[in-house]
This record gives structure tokens, sequence and C-alpha cells, in this order.
């Protein structure tokens, strides 16, 4: 009888450290070789209607006073009987930049240089991670928009 109940509080808690991490990820597709799988975790927060999430991707590279940038796209996929979106980002060419001459004596300095994207925002979900896919070498920052006023109706002309 002792053996049952630690045999059954082992197993409880096991599932209770499984069941409560954020991280199983076993329905998402593991990474291919060149590519890494990026995950964004949000706090839950009253009102995730009043929330998007902008999505950034790129890489930190040596710059100078010109503006850099990569072109390149991001699809969004849907993983088959579980509905779960993410999202992988391909084509990637770059990095480009205006040819402006800099300052005498300027220096380079280390920045972030974006990939340029048409949609970037998405829906606040707490519940799910978002899942992005980039090459090796690229990195997914974010940024969290909100509402900061009552809805107002447009005028009919």
């Amino acid at each position: 009888m002792r053996w049952f109940a630690l045999v059954l509080v082992l197993m409880l808690a096991l599932c209770t450290t499984a069941c409560a991490q954020p991280e199983q990820l076993t329905m998402y597709p593991a990474a291919d070789p060149g590519y890494q799988r990026m995950l964004i975790h949000l706090p839950a927060v009253d009102n995730e209607q009043d929330y998007e999430v902008e999505l950034q991707v790129g890489k930190m590279l040596a710059i100078d006073c010109n503006s850099y940038f990569f072109t390149g796209k991001m699809e969004r996929k849907i993983i088959n009987g579980w509905g779960y979106p993410y999202e992988v980002v391909s084509d990637i060419k770059g990095p480009m930049s205006t040819r402006m001459a800099c300052s005498p004596g300027e220096s380079e300095k280390e920045g972030f240089v974006p990939l340029l994207l048409d949609e970037v925002k998405r829906r606040y979900n707490s519940k799910l991670p978002l899942v992005i896919y980039v090459p090796d070498g690229f990195e997914v920052r974010y940024r969290l928009w909100t509402v900061t006023g009552p809805s107002r109706a447009a005028n009919v002309e």
C-alpha cells in the first residue's frame, strides 16, 4: 500500500510538472537543418484582445550611418490536427543599405538589422507560445502594442 501511494504521488508530481510546462512542443515540427525554433511565451494579462505582438526578425551586424535591412518572407503555417499556428522565415536576401556618405571619422557600431516584412503583428495569446522558425544566425525580437482609449465611430461621408 505504501509503494502504491508513493508511485501515485510520483506520477502525480511528474504529470503536474509536465502539464504545467509551456514547453510541451511535441506537436510543433523540429527545426530543419540550418534553422532554429524561437519561442515567445507571453504572460497572462487582463483583456488580451486589447494587445498585439509585433514580431521583429533580424541580425546584429556592424553598421555605419546608412539604413540597413534584409528582405525575405514570413509564412504562417498551421499544424494539422491541432490548429496551432507557427511562422517560417525564408528567402532572406541582404543585407542591403542606403548608400549615403557618412561623416568623416564616424566609426561603425553594432546594430540590429531588421528583416522587412509586410505583416508583423500577431494576436496576443498567453495560452500558446508564438513559434517562429528562422535561419541560423538570425534572432527574433518582439514588441507589445496595446489600446490606449475607447474605439471611435467613423464618419459617413
